[in-house]
């Protein structure tokens, strides 16, 4: 779909390196599933042979196709990325995690990011994945804002707090310490 959308600005497709994998935090085989009635999108699951994946979908899904997760760090080695944008559903964290080598090089300039801490905890299978992601996130060396990528900037403390708080989703924008700041923005 993402290609097809693409194909229909040219323009803009020269200037994006479109993957056909999964990003995560280490490699392995996933396979994707949706309902029957939905072939736009869905979910995945990982590290299952196929005959436990079928065993445990709900009923009503199906099996769409099968990918390999790779970690971004062994993908982009060596490139630089303007503008990242991440959307999968609560897997943000393990992305983000794939990406630690580029990011602590500041290879990576602009990240959005949804946030959505049900999502994290329920897919990632941890409670405590939105508050173990915020520590994270906090040590890394980017300015974080939860409006924009360039205003709205938050301290780590500001940040620990605003994330944390009673929130269903949002989005978060990133921008690497060392980009200059717009004038009069903090």
């Amino acid at each position: 779909m993402l290609r097809n959308t693409l194909c229909g600005a040219p323009d803009i497709m020269a200037h994006v390196v479109l993957l056909a994998v999964g990003l995560g935090n280490d490699t392995q085989h996933c396979f994707m599933y949706s309902l029957q009635s939905n072939e736009g999108n869905g979910n995945s699951v990982c590290g299952l042979a196929r005959p436990a994946v079928e065993a445990m979908l709900p009923p009503g899904t199906v099996i769409r196709s099968e990918m390999t997760v790779h970690r971004l760090d062994s993908l982009l080695l060596g490139l630089d990325v303007q503008v990242m944008k991440i959307d999968v559903e609560g897997f943000e964290p393990n992305v983000m995690y794939g990406a630690k080598e580029l990011l602590m090089a500041g290879k990576i300039k602009f990240v959005c990011m949804e946030f959505f801490p049900d999502y994290m905890q329920r897919n990632m299978r941890n409670p405590n994945a939105t508050i173990e992601f915020i520590e994270w996130l906090v040590l890394l060396p980017y300015r974080i804002s939860i409006l924009a990528f360039d205003h709205g900037y938050m301290t780590p403390e500001q940040a620990r707090i605003a994330l944390r708080g009673d929130r269903t989703r949002d989005d978060i924008f990133l921008a690497h310490k060392d980009l200059p700041l717009v004038a009069g923005v903090r």
